[in-house]
């Protein structure tokens, strides 16, 4: 379930000629960036892009990609094993000593019904901030991030090939993202390369990846009620409490309104208002309950693959 995987490795791990001459024989020459200390070579291979340079040689793609050709399709461990391997089969030079410095845990999940109606499910985790667009749901936090997104809309503009496969389908992406710091979020000795090769790495990953979904909040859409027809003021307080509802809750409305970077007075008298209104709470089931059953089977399999 590898996607996003990204790497730096020392110069003292290798020799700059021989990957200077690797980079010549099997990759396709991007750029060539001049610094006033030194120079950097770019170049692609498959998807990932390498830069070359006096210090160091730097790697960022997607392991999934590399693997299948696209990122729809999802990684088991031996195949995340075997993507790993590749590098090393390439550049002819070990890379257990390179520094992950990006690792992504993520899987495509056939869903029943269009995206955008699990993505309104998903309310903003404590201690996390949203980032919401019309096809995706991303929440930043200090360790790790969330993300959600529309994977076939992703591929109508990044892979035409992708798209037209899945076009039809309903294929929500769920990815944990972790960056910077690796050894500590993930409570290793340290990032190395090599560590990403150990199963219980990928499991500490995989039950990371299933409790961060755990953590965030679930609503569906609200029932319809009885309004309060006392007074027009009545009316919309009702009318309006059952709109935030429906649009995914108070953390979710307050996000997309603070988008639109209202002033100061008009933000103050926001939030006065909606710390009148009741906090929702999850009503129907029925989406939810797929989206927690597609989730926990992924987790499942996976760790029944480790253990097989």
């Amino acid at each position: 379930m590898f996607d996003s995987f990204n790497f730096t490795l020392d110069s003292s791990q290798f020799d700059y000629r021989h990957i200077q001459q690797i980079f010549e024989d099997k990759m396709n020459f991007k750029k060539k960036i001049d610094y006033v200390n030194g120079s950097s070579l770019i170049v692609n291979y498959k998807n990932y892009a390498f830069s070359l340079s006096e210090k160091s040689l730097k790697a960022t793609g997607s392991l999934t990609k590399l693997y299948y050709g696209n990122n729809v399709e999802n990684l088991n461990f031996s195949q995340v094993q075997e993507a790993l391997m590749e590098f090393e089969t390439v550049f002819e030079i070990s890379f257990d000593n390179a520094t992950v410095t990006r690792v992504d845990i993520a899987a495509s999940i056939s869903m029943s019904h269009p995206v955008k109606m699990f993505l309104d499910l998903l309310v903003t985790p404590a201690n996390y901030e949203p980032t919401v667009r019309n096809t995706s749901k991303l929440f930043e936090g200090k360790i790790q991030d969330l993300y959600f997104y529309n994977k076939v809309a992703e591929t109508r503009i990044k892979d035409v090939v992708s798209y037209k496969k899945y076009k039809s389908d309903h294929i929500l992406k769920y990815e944990i993202r972790f960056e910077n710091g690796l050894a500590n979020k993930l409570g290793l000795n340290d990032s190395t390369f090599k560590n990403f090769y150990d199963v219980k790495t990928y499991e500490t990953l995989i039950s990371k990846w299933y409790q961060g979904y755990k953590d965030v909040p679930k609503l569906t859409m609200a029932e319809q009620k009885c309004y309060d027809v006392s007074s027009l003021t009545a009316i919309k307080n009702s009318v309006f409490e059952d709109y935030v509802n429906i649009t995914g809750g108070l953390e979710m409305f307050q996000a997309k309104v603070y988008q639109q970077k209202p002033k100061k007075n008009v933000k103050y008298l926001f939030n006065n208002f909606l710390n009148l209104l009741p906090k929702a709470e999850s009503i129907s089931p029925t989406l939810k309950s797929e989206l927690d059953y597609m989730i926990d089977s992924i987790y499942q399999n996976e760790m029944n693959h480790l253990t097989a």
